[in-house]
């Protein structure tokens, strides 16, 4: 499949600022069937409507906790009567509210098996079922129309039907429910009942690769287009995960993509962008893509938190454990059977040798031991860190909810990743408000955490050693 990179027309929807219609942080987007284009506007905690020639509708929404009010609204979805679901984050809730902005219901509190932790994305299919992900539980949650629980399904982790912090999702005609996987790097989608059906990405800059991807959407074709955010890029994919078309890159100028949150397709293929750090939304004329005819299926390895040239060295690894195994069960077999082994294991290793001497075969041994040590220790400390992630909020950061690895403090007096302390500032310019207050912060000087970082270090030494006792002898 010929990946297409070729310009596309594209103008901007709403500009930056705090007045009326006028954009701060914007996240979600979508559009009804009148053609209008619902934002999600993440700083300004509201709901802003416009047309699709970019003039401004109405406007709902303020800050806080109370019927009608949102707080760091993310994900938003439309229904076929026109009713807007919001992703409240910040209250940890949807709101449903309608077209005019008057709240129609609100679910997801705190309340057993629809408990919702920081969701960030929602969508709603053709019988009025609503996809939630449940970020803060890595999940997904699909309630009925009335908002009860139907089914949750995916958990913490990298592996098959894993999600890690996932932030989009996206329903197609057949019940098939996309999921961006943010720090796995990829879209993994699922049927209707929750089961796995596949996934495909993978952390890179390549054709058909995924960066913290966040927004997902299905046209009427099929195809999946991913707001590829840390590519600065909406990647377009088929159904069975080829990759078809990517378009833009990063910068501010007409068709440019700097923090691509949300994504969104209309029935003429337009497609638009919450262009969050460019505070505008951009819609690209006719760039969706029909699906091609006859279209191989691809089904990724479910490595998928693993980058291709990674997924190789896992695998290459097993083969090597599985012929380092056999060999050490044939060494006193025959003469022939003991060269193929030497003759597999040195190809493995790239020596183009044809056989090996006593001395070699040590050393070698010696090597894919220490090697193999290593990748076990990875695996473990990966596996000790989602443990510790799980069972301890303190050691989470605020804004993306995962793992601290370089603590650093605010002028708020709260501690984040610097990674994306850093970004947030960045993106704020010279209107920073604290990611957990909403006020001004003071300045913007960082400041390490030693003490926490200690602490979340201490942790997952300790749940290593946990898992290494627990393990069986080899």
């Amino acid at each position: 499949m010929q990946v297409c990179e070729a310009p596309l027309a594209a103008r901007a929807i709403g500009r930056r600022g705090r007045g009326t219609g006028e954009l701060e942080s914007p996240w979600g987007v979508a559009v009804d069937g009148e053609g209008n284009v619902i934002v999600s506007d993440w700083d300004k905690h509201c709901i802003v409507i416009f047309t699709a020639a970019g003039g401004v509708v109405r406007v709902f929404g303020r800050e806080g906790s109370g019927a009608g009010e949102l707080k760091f609204p993310a994900g938003v979805a439309v229904d076929g009567e026109g009713n807007v679901f919001v992703a409240d984050r910040g209250n940890s809730r949807i709101v449903v509210l309608s077209a005019a902005g008057e709240v129609v219901r609100a679910f997801g509190e705190v309340s057993g098996t629809g408990e919702l932790k920081s969701p960030t994305g929602v969508a709603v299919d053709g019988a009025g079922n609503v996809y939630v992900v449940d970020n803060g539980n890595h999940r997904v949650v699909v309630l009925s129309a009335a908002g009860e629980v139907v089914r949750t399904f995916g958990r913490q982790g990298s592996g098959a039907g894993q999600l890690k912090n996932p932030m989009g999702v996206a329903v197609d005609r057949a019940g098939n429910i996309y999921v961006a996987d943010y720090n796995n790097h990829r879209i993994v989608v699922f049927s209707a009942a929750g089961e796995l059906v596949r996934a495909f990405g993978g952390e890179g800059s390549g054709a058909g690769e995924l960066q913290n991807p966040i927004g997902v959407a299905v046209d009427g074709a099929g195809n999946v287009h991913v707001a590829d955010n840390g590519n600065r890029r909406i990647v377009v994919f088929s159904a069975a995960g080829e990759v078809m078309r990517t378009f833009s890159r990063e910068g501010s100028g007409t068709g440019e993509l700097q923090n691509p949150m949300g994504v969104a397709v209309d029935g003429a293929g337009n497609v638009f962008v919450a262009d969050c750090g460019n505070h505008r939304i951009v819609l690209f004329q006719g760039a969706a893509v029909p699906a091609p005819p006859g279209l191989p299926e691809r089904v990724l390895p479910l490595l998928a938190s693993r980058d291709g040239a990674a997924q190789q060295r896992v695998l290459q690894d097993e083969r090597v454990v599985a012929i380092e195994r056999e060999l050490v069960q044939e060494l006193s077999d025959t003469r022939d059977e003991l060269t193929r082994l030497r003759q597999e294991l040195a190809r493995l290793r790239g020596t183009g040798i044809e056989s090996l001497d006593s001395r070699e075969l040590a050393q070698l041994r010696i090597e894919l031991e220490e090697g193999l040590r290593r990748v076990r220790d990875a695996e473990l400390r990966r596996d000790a860190e989602e443990r510790v992630a799980s069972q301890t909020n303190s050691f989470l950061c605020p804004i993306g909810c995962e793992l601290m690895r370089e603590p650093v403090m605010a002028a708020d007096g709260h501690t984040y990743e610097r990674v994306q302390i850093e970004e947030w500032i960045r993106l704020k310019g010279n209107r920073v408000k604290s990611p957990k207050t909403n006020e001004r912060l003071a300045h913007t000087m960082l400041t390490p955490n030693y003490a926490l970082k200690a602490s979340i270090d201490e942790a997952i030494e300790n749940v290593m050693r946990e898992l290494r006792q627990a393990a069986p002898a080899t």
